[in-house]
C-alpha cells in the first residue's frame, strides 16, 4: 500500500501551520455551492433519463423506438461527456476553471431545450450530445475549482458536496418527473422533464458572473496580488492563514517553474508518463473512476425504471415514485461522507463502501435469478397458435422458457390465455410483438403486458436501496475528491481530464450495453458481471489508493514518491529556496 509518515511530509514541506482554524465566511460556501450546481445538473440528467424513457418510446412523433435507439439516446451523453473531458483539461489550464464551469451551464441550458422540443429521434440524440459536453466540462472542472478554492481542512467536505449535489439532482428529477407524468406524459410530460434542466443552468450562469477564479490559477496567470485578494475573501480576512496558503502556492509555483526548465519543450502528457510519482497517482485516479462506473451505478441510475419494471411493477406512475426512493437514499446517505470524511479519512470510507456495493450486487443478481425461476412457464405447442412459424421473430420467442426470459427479449411479449371462468391460465405463450406497440402479432391470445407476476417483486427494489446506501458513503464521492487532490499543479488539469475521461469511457460501455447484456446474459448475469468488476476494485483500492486526510495538496504528492524521489526533490528545493526570503530552507 502507498504511504509515508506525516512527520516526514511536514519536514518536506517546511511550512508551519497556524494553530487555530480560521472562521470561514459565507463566501467560501457560496463559491462551492454555485460550482456544485454543476453536480446537480449532472444528477438531474442521470435521473430524468430513467423516467423520461418510460414515455419517449411511446411518443407518437418518435415511434418506433427500439432498444438500440434507447441505448444510443441514453449513451450518447456519455460519449460526448468523454470528449468534453478531453477538451477541458487543456482549456481549464489555459483559460481558467471558472470559464469552463460557465461554458458547461450554457451547454446544459441549450441541450435541455433541444431535447424538450425534439420531434425526431436524431434531434433528441443531438440534444443529449450537448448535455454530454456540458457534463464533461462540469465533471472535470468543478472538482478542481472546489479543491483549489477550499481550505485544506474542509476541502474533502466541500469536494464531497459535488457528489451530494449529483444525488440531489437525481432525487429532484424523479420528484419532478412524477409530477410531469400526469401531464399527457407521452406527448408533453417527457418534454417538460427535459426542459426543466435549463432553469438551474441559467441560475449558475448568473451566479458565476459574481465569483472569482481559483487562487492557484490566479497566482499562475495573474500574479500574487490577484491570488491574495481571493484568499483574503476565502479565509474571511485571517491574514495568518492567507500567508500560510500563499506560501504553499509560492512553493508549488517555484517547483513548477523549476520542473518546466528541466523539461523545457517536453510534451505535458509525455512528462506525466515519465514522472513516476505522477504516473502512479494517475493510475490510482483512473482506477477509481473506471471501477466506479464498472460497478454499474449509472446503468442502475439511467435504467432505474427498467429495473423496477423488471421486478414486476406495472404502473408507470408507481415506477417513477419508487425511483424517488432510490435517489432519495443516495441523497440522504450522501451527507455521511461530508460530515465524516475529515474525521475518518478517505480509505475508511472507500473500502467498506466498495465491499458493501459488492455484496449488494451479488444479492441483486440472486434476486433476479429467483424472479426468473418464479415466473410462469411458456407452452411450446404450435398447434394452438393460429399462425405458422414463418412469422418474424417467432422462432426466437418460441424457444424462451418462461415469462421473465420472454419479456427481457425486445421483440417478444408474454401472453396468458383467458380461461372460460375469466381467470388467467397458469402458463402463457412467448410471442412476437408488433413493430409499433405492445400488442402481440399472433391472434387469439390477449396481451396482458410485459411485466411478469412474481412473489419477489420487493426484493430487488430493497436491494437497489441497499446498493445506493453503500455506494453513497464512499464509492460515489471519493473518486472525485481524491482525483482533485492527487496531482501537482502543472499536471492537475490534464490528469483530472484523463481520469474523468475514464468515467465516460466506462459509462458508455455500461449504459450503452445494459439492455443488450440483459438479453445476452440475463438480468442476474448482468449484475453478476458488475459484481466481478467491483471485487477487482476492492483489491485495487486496498493496495494503490493512499490516505490523504489532513494533508495539503503539495504534501499528497509525496505519497506517490519513492524515498529517492523525495530526497531529490528536497535537495532541489533547498537549493532554490535558499535565494528566496519567502520560503523557509528545508532541512537535509
Amino acid at each position: 500500500m502507498v504511504g509515508v509518515a506525516v512527520a516526514e511530509l511536514d519536514k518536506d514541506i517546511g511550512i508551519p501551520k497556524p494553530d487555530k482554524k480560521p472562521i470561514l465566511g459565507r463566501y467560501v460556501y457560496l463559491l462551492s455551492a454555485m460550482a456544485a450546481i454543476g453536480g446537480f445538473l449532472f444528477g438531474y440528467d442521470t435521473g430524468i433519463v430513467s423516467s423520461a424513457f418510460i414515455y419517449v418510446p411511446r411518443s407518437p412523433e418518435l415511434r418506433p423506438v427500439t432498444h438500440v435507439w434507447v441505448e444510443v439516446m441514453v449513451g450518447i451523453t456519455a460519449v460526448f461527456a468523454g470528449a468534453g473531458a478531453i477538451l477541458t483539461g487543456r482549456l481549464t489550464d489555459r483559460y481558467g476553471r471558472k470559464k469552463m464551469v460557465f461554458c458547461s451551464c450554457i451547454s446544459f441550458a441549450i441541450g435541455a431545450l433541444v431535447c424538450a422540443i425534439g420531434l425526431h429521434k436524431m434531434v433528441i440524440v443531438f440534444g443529449r450530445a450537448l448535455l454530454g459536453i456540458a457534463i464533461g466540462f462540469a465533471s472535470m472542472s468543478v472538482p478542481v475549482y472546489v479543491a483549489e478554492s477550499s481550505p485544506e481542512y474542509v476541502r474533502g467536505k466541500l469536494g464531497s458536496s459535488f457528489q451530494l449535489m449529483i444525488a440531489f439532482g437525481q432525487m429532484c428529477s424523479n420528484i419532478l418527473a412524477g409530477g410531469f407524468s400526469y401531464i399527457d406524459p407521452e406527448t408533453i410530460g417527457w418534454r417538460l422533464m427535459f426542459a426543466f434542466a435549463a432553469l438551474p443552468a441559467l441560475i449558475q450562469v448568473v451566479g458565476f458572473l459574481f465569483l472569482p477564479e481559483s487562487p492557484r490559477w490566479l497566482f499562475e496567470h495573474r500574479g500574487e496580488e490577484a491570488c491574495t485578494e481571493v484568499l483574503t475573501k476565502i479565509y474571511n480576512g485571517n491574514m495568518e492563514w492567507v500567508e500560510y496558503e500563499l506560501k504553499h502556492i509560492r512553493v508549488a509555483h517555484k517547483r513548477h517553474e523549476e520542473e518546466l526548465k528541466e523539461t523545457e519543450g517536453q510534451n505535458i502528457l509525455w512528462r506525466i508518463l515519465t514522472t513516476p510519482s505522477v504516473l502512479k497517482a494517475l493510475i490510482a485516479g483512473c482506477g477509481l473512476q473506471a471501477f466506479q462506473q464498472l460497478s454499474g451505478v449509472n446503468s442502475i441510475m439511467y435504467y432505474t425504471s427498467a429495473v423496477i419494471r423488471n421486478a414486476g411493477v406495472r404502473n408507470p406512475h408507481t415506477i417513477i415514485w419508487l425511483s424517488v426512493a432510490t435517489s432519495g437514499v443516495l441523497f440522504v446517505t450522501g451527507f455521511f461522507p461530508i460530515f465524516y470524511i475529515e474525521k475518518l479519512g478517505r480509505r475508511k470510507l472507500l473500502l467498506p463502501s466498495t465491499a458493501g456495493v459488492l455484496a449488494s450486487l451479488l444479492l441483486l443478481s440472486g434476486s433476479f435469478y429467483l424472479i426468473n425461476q418464479d415466473t410462469l412457464p411458456t407452452i411450446r405447442d404450435q398447434r394452438l397458435l393460429g399462425r405458422p412459424s414463418t412469422v418474424e421473430n417467432f422462432e426466437e420467442c418460441y424457444k424462451l422458457s418462461n415469462c421473465d426470459s420472454c419479456v427481457t427479449y425486445e421483440f417478444c411479449g408474454f401472453c396468458q390465455p383467458i380461461l372460460k371462468n375469466g381467470t388467467t391460465a397458469p402458463y402463457g405463450y412467448c410471442l412476437p410483438n408488433q413493430e409499433m406497440g405492445n400488442q402481440t402479432a399472433i391472434e387469439k391470445f390477449e396481451w396482458l403486458g410485459e411485466m411478469c407476476k412474481t412473489r419477489y417483486t420487493a426484493l430487488p427494489i430493497i436491494l437497489i436501496l441497499v446498493y445506493m446506501f453503500t455506494y453513497a458513503i464512499g464509492f460515489g464521492p471519493l473518486p472525485y475528491v481524491l482525483n482533485a487532490e492527487f496531482y501537482p499543479l502543472w499536471a492537475r488539469g490534464t490528469c483530472v481530464s484523463i481520469a474523468t475521461l475514464h468515467v465516460w469511457i466506462y459509462n458508455v460501455l455500461t449504459t450503452m450495453t445494459f439492455l443488450t447484456i440483459n438479453e445476452l446474459l440475463s438480468k442476474a448475469g448482468a449484475f453478476l458481471l458488475y459484481a466481478f468488476f467491483t471485487a477487482i476494485a476492492l483489491v485495487f483500492f486496498y493496495f494503490l489508493v493512499p490516505e490523504t486526510k489532513d494533508l495539503s495538496l503539495d504534501e499528497i504528492q509525496l505519497l506517490f514518491m519513492s524515498e529517492k524521489e523525495r530526497k531529490e526533490r528536497r535537495l532541489r528545493e533547498n537549493m532554490t529556496s535558499s535565494t528566496s526570503k519567502n520560503v523557509k530552507i528545508l532541512p537535509d
